[in-house]
């Protein structure tokens, strides 16, 4: 799972858990931002 959220990471999983977490954006984020978070993460695109 990635997060998104407009507040800080550290204080958004530390509400929520980092257990099922893969990544986290903040927002307010673009297309490539998302992109380049969701290759980090291993996802590619088809």
């Amino acid at each position: 799972m990635i997060l998104s959220s407009g507040y800080d990471e550290d204080e958004v999983v530390a509400h929520i858990g980092d257990d099922a977490v893969s990544g986290f954006i903040q927002k307010p984020y673009g297309g490539a931002a998302l992109i380049e978070r969701l290759r980090a993460v291993g996802v590619e695109s088809r």
